[in-house]
């Protein structure tokens, strides 16, 4: 009975997606989720406080030319608490922001599937699905397309140049 719940829930939030509604309950730091309703599906709104710290966050990593570390630093000697509330935001945040397609108007669905735990393991494990499997939702854009590849160019560029990559390959 389990399984076949299980799997019912799985096949009708996929079905939801593929038609466009937002069926994930976690949304990104800056938008808020608007439940179905008379007005429509679920869909998802900027929440503008937020969505001019995501601006900022993208326009200091790559107009600012500032590092995850300094931008997490700048944030928290400004007050802003971070996604989860608390005072000092993480390198590891910043990093998802920054590689988070959902913020140029794009969110996937059906990204991972969840394999039963191994021995010795006690939770699931994820495994990244086939692309053409992914399910890709419209949403209101924080930042432009352009914004968004410097932003992956500077990552890259960060990684390549890292002093932690001074051994010859």
């Amino acid at each position: 009975e389990r399984a076949k719940i299980a799997e019912r829930n799985r096949r009708g939030k996929l079905f939801r997606a593929r038609a466009g509604e937002i069926v994930y309950r976690l949304v990104p730091y800056g938008y808020r989720r608007i439940p179905r309703g008379p007005a429509g599906p679920a869909h998802l709104e900027i929440y503008e406080p937020e969505a001019v710290v995501v601006q900022r966050i993208f326009d200091d990593f790559v107009a600012g030319g500032y590092s995850m570390r300094r931008i997490c630093r700048r944030l928290y000697e400004e007050g802003i608490p971070s996604p989860s509330g608390r005072p000092v935001w993480s390198i590891v945040c910043i990093s998802g922001m920054l590689g988070n397609p959902t913020y140029k108007g794009r969110a996937r669905y059906n990204r991972h599937q969840a394999l039963p735990p191994t021995t010795g393991r006690k939770s699931t494990r994820l495994k990244l699905r086939p692309r053409e499997e992914w399910v890709e939702i419209p949403v209101p854009a924080i930042i432009s397309e352009d914004l968004f590849g410097a932003a992956q160019r500077v990552a890259r560029n960060h990684t390549y140049f890292s002093p932690r990559r001074t051994q010859p390959d």
